[in-house]
C-alpha cells in the first residue's frame, strides 16, 4: 500500500511538471513572453500557485529550464583534437532542441523581454551561467587551449553567432537550414583561432 501511494505521488509530480511546461509553451506560442507569468502559467495548467513553486523558483527559473535541460550532457563523438567538430556538435544539440520546440515558441522565447535568456546568454564576471551550453563550450575551449589547438578561447563571439543565427531562423519562419548555416559560420570563425601547423 505504501509503495502504491509513493508511486501515485511520483506520477502526480511528473504530471504537474508536465502541465506547467505545456502551459508555458502554449502561452509563449499564443500570447508571447509578456503573458508568461507564474499566475498565468498556473491558471493555464490548472494547478495552484504553490504547486508551481515546488518545481521552479520563479518565471526566470522556468524559462531557464527550456535551455538548460541535460539534453546536451551526452558524450561528444568528435575527437578531442577536433575543437571545431566538438563545438559544432555541442551547439547542434541546442539547435535541434530549439527546432523541436518550434518556430512560434522560439520567436516568443528569443525576446529582449526574456530576462532568463539574457542571463543565459551573457557572461557575469567572465563566466557563463553554470550548466549552460555556453559554459560547456567554454570548457571545451579551455581543454583545446591546454592541448595547444587554439590560441584564444572565442566563446563570447560564438554566443553572438548562435544568437544571430537563431534570430535569423525565427525571422524567416524556420525556412533557413540553420544547422548548415551554423556549421559553416562556426567553422570559418574558429579557423581564425586554430593553431596552424606549418609542418
Amino acid at each position: 500500500m505504501a509503495k502504491e501511494s509513493m508511486l501515485k505521488q511520483k506520477l502526480n509530480r511528473m504530471e504537474n511538471k508536465s502541465k506547467i511546461l505545456e502551459a508555458t509553451v502554449r502561452l509563449l506560442k499564443e500570447k508571447g513572453i509578456e503573458k508568461v507569468t507564474v499566475r498565468n502559467v498556473c491558471e493555464e495548467a490548472g494547478i495552484a500557485v504553490g504547486t508551481f513553486y515546488y518545481y521552479f523558483q520563479n518565471k526566470d527559473d522556468l524559462m531557464f529550464y527550456f535551455v538548460s535541460e541535460d539534453f546536451y550532457d551526452a558524450e561528444l563523438r568528435s575527437s578531442e583534437n577536433s575543437i571545431t567538430g566538438r563545438i559544432i556538435e555541442l551547439y547542434m544539440t541546442l539547435i535541434n532542441h530549439y527546432q523541436a520546440l518550434g518556430v512560434p515558441f522560439m520567436k516568443s522565447f528569443y525576446s529582449n523581454n526574456n530576462s532568463a535568456l539574457s542571463a543565459y546568454m551573457s557572461e557575469t564576471e567572465g563566466k557563463f551561467l553554470k550548466n549552460s551550453i555556453l559554459e560547456k563550450s567554454e570548457d571545451e575551449m579551455e581543454k583545446a587551449a591546454k592541448m595547444g589547438l587554439i590560441v584564444h578561447r572565442p566563446s563570447s563571439g560564438l554566443c553572438t553567432i548562435i544568437k544571430g543565427a537563431v534570430f535569423e531562423w525565427c525571422l524567416c519562419d524556420g525556412e533557413m537550414n540553420i544547422a548548415a548555416v551554423l556549421a559553416r559560420i562556426i567553422t570559418r570563425y574558429l579557423d581564425g583561432y586554430l593553431v596552424k601547423n606549418d609542418g
